[in-house]
């Protein structure tokens, strides 16, 4: 499956900017590994954050602006079955991640 994301707020800078559009693949496509940015849901919300590492049935995800992120280090691991999408490239502006 396809997704089109969407990047909102500051937590991913600098590599990643408020406004900046995303493709992304599900898992089954590209696997999550660390070091990929990955999309996920929590309570209801949609969150892109890059994996640092596998932790049990988990996910342990961090922004690459700690000070702006909420991540793992608050929710713990994002569970296998919470993952939406594998970011491969920035649409806007172009890129590969």
């Amino acid at each position: 499956m396809l997704y089109f994301l969407r990047v909102q707020g500051d937590s991913m800078s600098p590599t990643l900017r408020n406004g900046n559009r995303l493709l992304g693949l599900t898992p089954r496509i590209v696997p999550v590994r660390p070091g990929r940015v990955i999309a996920f849901r929590r309570d209801g919300e949609l969150y892109l954050k890059r994996v640092l590492s596998k932790e049990g049935a988990g996910w342990f995800v961090v922004g690459d602006n700690p000070s702006r992120s909420t991540d793992s280090r608050r929710f713990g691991p994002v569970p296998e079955s919470s993952v939406e999408a594998v970011a491969v490239c920035r649409l806007i502006p172009p890129g590969w991640l």
